[in-house]
């Protein structure tokens, strides 16, 4: 590394309870883009956590901590070190996955009581899904959703979703998709 380079922390969130199918190789090849800079990388199956969903406590609006403790109350931490999120999810019946909605859920602490962002400012993500369904709007209105979200708190360098990925496998047979989720996280890092 460079002198005076840093590594750019970048924080994987996978909402897709198959390990190794296409929501895994489309993280992959956005990390493969995102590895032309110095990163360090960590990748979080939401299925494999003990995560309860948000519990209603409210005490984090004025706090901006979680009071509820479970598995998932470490990644708040790695989240606050982060630089870069990538979140992505297959669409299941239209939406995220249960396991990405609670995830979601639970970043109700970054909200403060006037409705404003707690993420620490400069942080960048990349909004990814896919779908089965042949067609483009079965699942960009969710990739719009939840851009619009993350918007609120970070700069969302890239929102990128694929129909027609119903088959495991067919995330690494498509070119063009796994060209734009590559180029994703070239523009995560800060190229392109």
């Amino acid at each position: 590394m460079a002198k005076g380079a840093s590594v750019i922390k970048i924080l994987a969130f996978n909402g897709s309870p198959r390990i190794g199918g296409n929501t895994d190789d489309m993280i992959d090849q956005i990390l493969a883009g995102a590895r032309t800079k110095q990163v360090a990388v960590e990748k979080v199956n939401l299925n494999a956590l003990k995560m309860d969903g948000c519990q209603a406590m409210e005490s984090c609006r004025k706090t901006g901590v979680c009071a509820h403790v479970d598995a998932f109350t470490p990644y708040y931490k790695k989240i606050d070190e982060a630089d870069c999120l990538v979140i992505a999810s297959p669409i299941y019946m239209g939406r995220v996955t249960g396991q990405m909605k609670c995830f979601l859920d639970r970043l109700y602490p970054y909200i403060d009581e006037n409705f404003k962002s707690r993420m620490r400012p400069g942080k960048k993500a990349v909004v990814a899904m896919l779908w089965a369904a042949s067609s483009e709007g079965a699942g960009r209105q969710e990739v719009e959703y939840w851009s619009g979200y993350f918007s609120v708190h970070m700069k969302v360098a890239a929102q990128i979703g694929f129909p027609g990925m119903a088959k495991i496998g067919a995330f690494r047979k498509d070119s063009r998709a796994m060209t734009e989720a590559y180029n994703a996280g070239v523009k995560l890092v800060g190229g392109g």
